[in-house]
């Protein structure tokens, strides 16, 4: 159903057409400033397959996904948008000397993969980031704001209760919360 709003040019209409794939298309991931947050426990299938939660999967703008080894030992969950971004400062870095950047390099430019999200919500992750994440069956799915990272369930909580004299610090440093 076709309806006339006088006084409607064209440039208006693109922009509500515009509002209406930020708003309505994309649900409330339009307004928000951090995309991913959360933490979801799911299960890894025995073909290496894990769910990505339905909040996150809303706020992507794409089916694919960027998958690399994480800076702790877990399996960096990238959008392309933010890969692009990510992988251009890492191939052409300011302040890093050669040996630096080839160490970035190697941790996050070679060992990417594409990762399609299927009609369930899955993404199959590679044998090589699941070795190298210690990935069991229990997996911790956690949302970093533009970006999500996948544990080991049981890694992630000892992360957590090693990193707690840190985090107090960094409050501390950082100022009321």
């Amino acid at each position: 159903m076709i309806y006339y709003i006088p006084y409607l040019t064209a440039p208006s209409l693109f922009r509500i057409i515009i509002l209406w794939e930020l708003v309505v298309k994309r649900g409330e991931c339009a307004e928000k400033v951090v995309k991913f947050s959360g933490i979801y426990t799911n299960t890894l299938d025995d073909k290496g397959r894990i769910s990505i939660p339905v909040n996150f999967r809303e706020c992507l703008e794409t089916s694919v996904l960027i998958l690399t080894k994480g800076l702790e030992h877990c399996v960096w969950v990238l959008p392309p948008d933010y890969w692009e971004k990510l992988s251009e400062r890492i191939l052409n870095p300011q302040s890093l000397d050669m040996e630096e950047a080839s160490l970035l390099h190697y941790r996050f430019i070679v060992p990417r993969k594409d990762a399609e999200i299927d009609k369930t919500g899955r993404i199959a992750v590679p044998q090589s980031l699941r070795d190298f994440a210690g990935l069991s069956r229990e997996c911790s799915i956690l949302g970093k704001g533009d970006y999500m990272e996948l544990w080991d369930a049981e890694a992630f909580k000892e992360f957590e209760a090693a990193s707690e004299k840190g985090l107090r610090a960094a409050v501390k440093k950082f100022g009321s919360l």
